[in-house]
């Protein structure tokens, strides 16, 4: 258990899509640890008819997906957002080339992260997003 973490991210859904069974399992241990419950889903298919039936306050997704990737699924996911619901999202890379942090912007994710993610450090920016969609 991250002690000083617990509880953060109490009462968050959080929709996490990744496909590195490792990552998949840490992340949604940090995740649920922290307070939020985490659906876990391994593809773009998965991830859409999941979106059906839940209202994630967060997406986190990787980037490199077994059947697209995670600007094909933030596009979608932007074009069947509701007038008045935004999701807040974070993409997951395992490097970083020189201008993908603009591209990963520009396809409509808040924010990136890059592996190795420390836990306290996807605990801080997952809360960091859910109080900015609390803002606004």
């Amino acid at each position: 258990m991250l002690s000083n973490e617990f509880n953060t991210l109490n009462g968050l859904q959080i929709l996490l899509v990744e496909n590195e069974p490792d990552t998949a399992e840490l992340f949604a241990f940090v995740l649920q640890d922290a307070g939020a419950g985490v659906i876990v889903v391994t593809a773009i298919s998965e991830a859409l008819l999941a979106l059906e039936y839940m209202k994630p306050n967060i997406l986190i997704s990787s980037i490199n997906l077994p059947d697209g990737n995670g600007y094909s699924l933030i596009q979608k996911v932007r074009s069947r957002e509701e007038i008045g619901r935004f999701l807040p999202a974070i993409a997951v890379t395992s490097s970083l080339r020189d201008d993908e942090d603009i591209l990963i912007l520009n396809a409509g994710f808040q924010t990136h992260l890059t592996k190795p993610i420390a836990p306290d450090r996807l605990v801080k920016v997952v809360a960091s997003l859910s109080e900015k969609k609390e803002l606004k």
